[in-house]
């Protein structure tokens, strides 16, 4: 990966791992203080194992177990990382760098998780659809 996809990247971790507001100024990327209007630089997840070190924090936090390891290929050192729910088996994803492994591997955690959550709410749906004895509940919550 090139520095400009490395940023991309640092840039999808901030906003899909960490919910922040990213706005990208001077050809990076920067995180919008909630307190104010000053700007932080992204940090750099993909890049720095400090940085990707907070991805795993913020991974196990959430739930995921985690593997990272390396191998050998084509003569050449390739990082592999996973995050999984419990119990489940991982799927590893691979770069050249253990800092960018972990970032890749987060993304598609947050992506297969997100996935199966819409497929639950579409499987919901649908079973709700075909029952002919639901009675619609208004919603007195204050609003």
């Amino acid at each position: 990966m090139n520095k400009t996809q490395l940023r991309e990247l640092d840039k999808e971790i901030a906003t899909k791992i960490f919910k922040f507001a990213v706005v990208a100024k001077d050809n990076d990327f920067y995180i919008v203080r909630r307190n104010g209007f000053a700007l932080k630089p992204v940090p750099l997840y993909s890049s720095r194992l400090d940085d990707a070190h907070m991805v795993l924090i913020a991974m196990r936090e959430n739930g995921f177990s985690y593997n990272v390891g390396s191998k050998i290929q084509n003569n050449s050192l390739i990082w592999v990382a996973s995050f999984h729910p419990e119990g489940s088996e991982p799927s590893f994803l691979e770069s050249h760098s253990l800092s960018s492994a972990i970032c890749l591997a987060a993304l598609e955690a947050k992506r297969k998780k997100n996935n199966r959550f819409v497929k639950m709410l579409t499987s919901m749906d649908s079973n709700a659809n075909s029952n002919a004895n639901i009675v619609c509940i208004e919603d007195y919550r204050k609003k």
